[in-house]
């Protein structure tokens, strides 16, 4: 195992918005702090990334939560290991 692995911890967390909460979320932040992409696109990659089966130790619906309850999850996640 690498040095990373022995001081590392990887856990598989989903995150989730609906569609149009997502394009809503991009529109509105500043274009320099994502990559320019079309909304047909985003739109892809959210069809895509919901229909993923994945063994996620965490998930969280962003559609109603603020940034600080988002931080609480993940918190709380980290100071319960496994």
């Amino acid at each position: 195992m690498s040095r990373l692995g022995l001081q590392a911890r990887i856990e598989m967390i989903q995150i989730y918005a609906p569609p149009e909460l997502c394009l809503a979320r991009l529109s509105a932040r500043d274009s320099a702090s994502h990559i320019d992409i079309s909304e047909e696109k985003i739109r892809e990659i959210n069809r895509l990334s919901v229909n993923q089966q994945i063994e996620a130790r965490l998930r969280i619906d962003t559609s109603e939560l603020r940034d600080e309850e988002i931080l609480e999850k993940f918190g709380r996640l980290l100071n319960h290991p496994r």
